[in-house]
């Protein structure tokens, strides 16, 4: 697949428990990423347009419901979808939200199984997505206790579904590119200084190597340059300050270790294919962290 792939850093926090973001929108125009939470998404007026799920290209119904397991590539893209009045509602959630004391317990046995193969990208059928419809649609409205038994409701109803198609073959293939050591060391590290300068000398330096081999093995690794990897970071995180604060486009720079706003703009345009401003708006609609 010759498409960049990005590592989305999502609104979640260690306390949080869920992220529901409910919206209209004319248009897919998110690039194939993926994360380390769970992702519910729910898309209905979208006949036609392209799903991508791990090494899985499908066409969208009428409705659409698919869980997506941790660090498995996904998007959807326009594909031959005309309308223009398209509904999204997507639920992000940890992976270990649910302990595995809980999820070992009898009653769990389908919940497990539908977490375990949501690692390949599970659609679930229309008559399941029909049954949850309407606390999809609600979800956003509701606070507290109230949402978080309603999301469980959901996802029960959901792991009852014996007529899902698992849509990839493949496995959070890009999960294991992280799952290195060292890889692992830097992502932390440019995540906890993602407001600063970051220097490929201080990065050699942090894992004990020389900065032509640190940059030798990211291009290895991940397939990206060491700068392509920075800004895959700054951008998911203003990413996340554009979605969910009503802060300026340049502070959002800024605060995202962007030297100026004009970099930060053209950098944005070429990785996401939208402006900051325009990624801002086709994002407007209910969002909640709970």
């Amino acid at each position: 697949m010759n498409k960049n792939i990005n590592c989305q850093i999502t609104p979640l926090s260690g306390e949080d428990c869920f992220a529901v973001f409910d919206r209209k929108k004319k248009k897919f125009d998110f690039p194939v990423h993926f994360h380390p939470e769970y992702e519910l998404n729910y898309i209905q007026n979208a006949k036609g347009a392209k799903r991508i799920v791990g090494d899985h290209i499908g066409e969208v119904g009428e409705y659409e419901l698919v869980l997506v397991g941790p660090n498995l590539i996904h998007c959807w893209e326009q594909g031959n979808c005309k309308n223009e009045n398209m509904h999204e509602i997507t639920i992000l959630f940890h992976d270990g939200l649910f302990h595995s004391s809980l999820l070992n317990r009898q009653a769990m046995h389908n919940f497990k199984t539908m977490l375990q193969l949501s690692q390949r990208g599970i659609s679930f059928s229309t008559d399941s997505i029909l049954k949850v419809k309407r606390k999809l649609e609600n979800l956003s409205t509701l606070k507290g206790h109230y949402a978080f038994l309603e999301f469980l409701g959901i996802l029960f109803e959901l792991s009852a579904d014996k007529k899902y198609i698992l849509l990839s073959d493949m496995q959070h293939e890009k999960g294991k590119v992280y799952s290195n050591d060292k890889i692992t060391i830097i992502q932390q590290f440019m995540i906890k200084h993602i407001h600063e300068k970051i220097r490929l000398q201080d990065v050699a330096q942090l894992i004990n190597t020389t900065p032509v081999s640190c940059c030798r093995m990211i291009k290895k690794k991940t397939g990206r340059t060491f700068i392509e990897i920075i800004h895959e970071y700054r951008l998911g995180y203003a990413s996340r300050l554009l979605i969910d604060t009503q802060k300026s486009i340049a502070e959002i720079a800024f605060e995202s270790g962007f030297s100026n706003q004009s970099y930060f703009n053209r950098i944005f345009k070429k990785k996401k294919g939208c402006s900051p401003s325009a990624f801002r708006h086709n994002f407007s609609g209910i969002r909640q962290v709970l």
